[in-house]
């Protein structure tokens, strides 16, 4: 479908910002962010990415990220989450965004799928999944990217099924269930 125009005006000074081609807009808790994600490239395009422009109130600046498909602001709002996928699968991956410092670190890249971006309920854990459909299957073999604490560097932990000898063979890590934290964070259930 079309994308709206979005129009964000100051009521105070009567400025207003306007955005065009939005697909859906959100003002995260704690953060002073208004996130604006552009219309994508549609059903047949083979990818599910679109621009997400992070646009910081305070001081009416803004940060456009591309081929974004998934994001998620953690519940002290101190970082973003997100996940890219573009055409052929280039520079597929998860990213955290530090939103004090602006920096951008990819935590895992790869020529596949990331879904299920989850953050557990403190916003100092994160997890998701990584995955393709292996030639000739018909359900996606995922592996489990689970990054525990915010402390730079990040330290990602990876679960990946056809390297475990632990994981029951001809079983896979469905994106279907989706992803939930244990209340302490110390389990993840998929």
């Amino acid at each position: 479908g079309e994308g709206r125009e979005l129009v964000l005006k100051n009521l105070a000074s009567g400025d207003s910002v306007t955005f065009a081609e939005v697909a859906s807009h959100a003002f995260p808790e704690n953060t002073g962010l208004l996130l604006i994600r552009k219309r994508g490239p549609g059903r047949d395009a083979g990818y599910d990415g679109a621009d997400l422009v992070v646009y910081f109130l305070a001081n009416g600046t803004s940060l456009n990220l591309g081929n974004v498909s998934e994001f998620e602001v953690n519940e002290p709002g101190t970082h973003l989450a997100y996940t890219v996928d573009a055409k052929d699968d280039a520079g597929n991956g998860l990213y955290l965004l530090d939103l004090d410092s602006n920096a951008i670190t990819p935590l895992d890249t790869d020529q596949a799928t990331y879904e299920d971006l989850t953050w557990d309920e403190d916003g100092s854990a994160l997890a998701a999944f990584r995955g393709s459909v292996p030639e000739g299957k018909v359900e996606r073999a995922n592996a489990l990217l689970v990054l525990r604490g915010l402390e730079t560097p990040y330290s990602l932990q990876t679960l990946d099924p056809s390297t475990t000898t632990a994981f029951p063979e001809g079983f896979v890590l469905s994106e279907r269930g989706g992803i939930r934290w244990a209340e302490d964070a110390a389990r993840v259930f998929v």
